[in-house]
């Protein structure tokens, strides 16, 4: 055969080939059948059932990236955490995400605009450098301040939180065997409490800002229990505003919840922020043990860089030098602050906040474990809400996770007995930590903060 019949040959079999019916088709032309009979109108109903369930899931991440779960606030997009899907992840029960954020002898003043802020030694990427006074003389906690509204009251064992928060459940054996005693925590936290720094603001915030308009909202560097607070608020408080659907509370301040305070009035945050008047909302501040912190932030950094894979916190380097720290708040102009280091992060954040001149509460993450019911209380009636309790409501606790358990807190372990047994160790508390490391926390943990908060060095 020559190649011409080849070719011609080959060209035959492009023009016509027989289909599985028996008839032919031509495909230059593409022709198709219609759809007909019970096996094309099954093929088309599972199309439509998998492009539904695309969508939903689509729908379901999307409310995942934007709302509760979100773990950086600025205005016009979410950022995303840094290493979301770190193995040891933070306890995903404190909420977030994650603590809340007396008497001190301070300037109340701001220290920086935008974050150009910021600590001491330290200096954000956009506007230099600017530093902060220091709290010269930060006296003994008088939670009460002018405002009595703080009850003092003993620790209880750690079984006993455990029963009341599940309503007189039994606890398992092996829990309460694992738990510490009252006193070795006492010895890391003290016996009464709670600690609550800036009830003497309480007042003024009541009489500058009407019932009906007043927001309680949380605040907190990452992993410090903000989401956790924000869900014992609006399971217990009350405020009576006119537009917020939630009791009055806000999932977290408007100008974001991990955001310097010095964003107050500079940036509303993507989520939660939008329609909310900034001046109106009381921020419940939650503060952190350092120790456990600088853990937490080594398990799971959100949106803080710095070399920490191998020594964590990692505070200082083998040549004696602070090892600084870049956090992308925001992805604007003056989002991006550096750090001197860890420390200096968490002395910078917490400092500026004490200083502020507006109402705000800060209280210890550990006292929302320990003694929820005091702290929400207190925090309720700051603002002037209805503490649900008082009227003979049972005050609900929450027992699991805060956060959720997927996304950026994927990995994380789960509810309120593994928080105290985490946050109640010493043992834990700077479990893996360098001697290095340990020295160092020693020397710049501001000690001011420290003692107000009855944080010990180990």
């Amino acid at each position: 055969m020559s190649v011409n019949e080849v070719r011609k040959q080959a060209a035959g079999l492009r023009e016509v080939i027989p289909t599985s019916h028996g008839a032919s088709r031509n495909l230059n032309n593409r022709a198709r059948r219609p759809l007909n009979g019970s096996t094309d109108g099954l093929l088309l109903l599972l199309l439509c059932i998998t492009a539904l369930g695309i969508a939903k899931v689509l729908m379901h991440d999307a409310h995942f990236l934007e709302d509760e779960y979100h773990s950086v606030e600025h205005t016009g997009r979410a950022v995303l955490p840094i290493d979301n899907r770190d193995v040891s992840a933070i306890l995903k029960f404190i909420g977030a995400e994650g603590s809340t954020d007396g008497d001190v002898s301070i300037a109340p003043k701001l220290i920086g605009g935008h974050d150009n802020t910021v600590e001491t030694t330290g200096k954000a990427s956009v506007g230099g450098v600017a530093t902060n006074p220091p709290l010269e003389s930060v006296k003994s906690a008088d939670s009460n301040g002018d405002d009595s509204i703080n009850p003092q009251t003993q620790l209880l064992p750690l079984k006993e939180i455990l029963s009341k928060a599940y309503g007189g459940g039994k606890i398992k054996e092996e829990t309460i065997a694992a738990l510490p005693s009252v006193d070795d925590v006492s010895r890391l936290y003290g016996s009464s409490g709670p600690i609550i720094y800036g009830t003497e603001t309480c007042a003024k915030f009541r009489e500058n800002i009407p019932l009906k308009r007043r927001i309680i909202a949380p605040a907190g560097i990452f992993n410090t229990g903000t989401n956790l607070m924000t869900n014992l608020l609006r399971n217990n408080c009350v405020l009576p505003h006119e537009t917020n659907p939630k009791n009055g509370v806000n999932w977290h301040v408007p100008w974001g919840k991990h955001n310097p305070v010095s964003w107050r009035f500079h940036n509303v945050a993507h989520s939660a922020g939008k329609g909310v008047e900034q001046g109106d909302v009381l921020p419940i501040v939650t503060i952190k043990d350092p120790y456990t912190w600088f853990s937490s932030m080594c398990r799971h950094p959100y949106a803080a860089k710095w070399p920490h894979n191998k020594i964590c916190p990692n505070l200082i380097d083998q040549d004696g030098k602070e090892v600084p720290v870049r956090i992308i708040y925001g992805s604007k102009s003056g989002g991006t602050v550096d750090y001197t280091s860890l420390a200096g992060v968490w002395n910078t954040w917490y400092k500026n906040y004490m200083t502020v001149d507006f109402p705000r509460l800060i209280v210890r993450f550990e006292d929302i474990l320990f003694r929820p019911e005091e702290v929400i209380g207190v925090a309720c009636k700051c603002a002037g809400g209805t503490f649900r309790p008082d009227e003979g409501k049972k005050f609900r606790y929450m027992t699991d996770s805060a956060k959720g358990t997927t996304g950026a807190h994927n990995g994380a372990t789960a509810g309120l007995e593994s928080a105290l047994l985490l946050y109640t160790s010493s043992e834990k508390r700077t479990l893996n930590y360098s001697k290095r490391d340990l020295e160092q926390s020693r020397k710049s943990l501001d000690k001011d903060i420290m003692n107000l908060f009855h944080y010990a060095d180990p």
